[in-house]
C-alpha cells in the first residue's frame, strides 16, 4: 500500500492530506456551506483526487491480478 501511496502523493503536491492538498492550514475552520454548482467545483480538486486515487488502485489490481494469471 505503501507504494500506492507514494504514487498518489507524487502526482499531488506531495500530500495525501486533503487539508494539504487545498492549502489550508490545521487552525483553519470549515467554510459555510455554498451551492455546489460549477463553479464550487472548479475551485475543489477533490473530485479531481478521488478519481486519480481510484485510476491509481484500479492499476494495481489489474496488475496483481495479471501477475497471478502469469
Amino acid at each position: 500500500m505503501r507504494m500506492l501511496a507514494d504514487r498518489f502523493k507524487a502526482m499531488h503536491h506531495d500530500s495525501m492530506l486533503c487539508r494539504e492538498i487545498l492549502q489550508l492550514s490545521k487552525g483553519d475552520k470549515p467554510e459555510a456551506p455554498t451551492p455546489q454548482i460549477a463553479e464550487y467545483y472548479a475551485k475543489r480538486p477533490c473530485t479531481y483526487r478521488v478519481g486519480s486515487a481510484a485510476e491509481i488502485f484500479c492499476d494495481y489490481l489489474n496488475a496483481k491480478q495479471q501477475n497471478e494469471m502469469d
